[in-house]
């Protein structure tokens, strides 16, 4: 699936609520205080939700952090073993006020979003 496809979905829900906040550093939500699902990772190091920092560098090339300069094409995805550590972060459902009761990792919430929740 295509990141503009993922992004349509994932802003017609609630964003994933962490289960442990401890587990989630606290400069990772500064942006759209939520936690990302597709953690983008600027040259600078600030780590966004794709959207996010998309609609942000579209604005202005400057990371919204520490305004150091950045371009869209020096963003990175997270991989390796930083991936498994980030997918892991349990988490439950945006839409837990409204009944469901979905917890699981993050890296699991797109395919719960998009198939199971109510």
């Amino acid at each position: 699936m295509g990141s503009s496809s993922r992004v349509g979905i994932m802003s017609a829900i609630p964003p994933p609520v962490p289960l442990r906040l401890a587990e989630v550093p606290e400069d990772l939500m500064q942006r759209c205080m939520s936690v990302p699902t597709d953690p983008t990772i600027t040259p600078c190091q600030h780590v966004f939700c794709g959207h996010c920092i998309y609609r942000a560098l579209n604005a202005s090339n400057l990371c919204p952090i520490d305004r150091e300069p950045c371009q869209i094409h020096q963003l990175q995805t997270l991989a390796g073993c930083t991936r498994r550590i980030w997918t892991g972060i349990q988490v439950k459902c945006g839409n837990h006020d409204s009944g469901c009761g979905w917890t699981g990792g993050i890296g699991d919430y797109e395919d719960h979003a998009r198939t199971t929740c109510v």
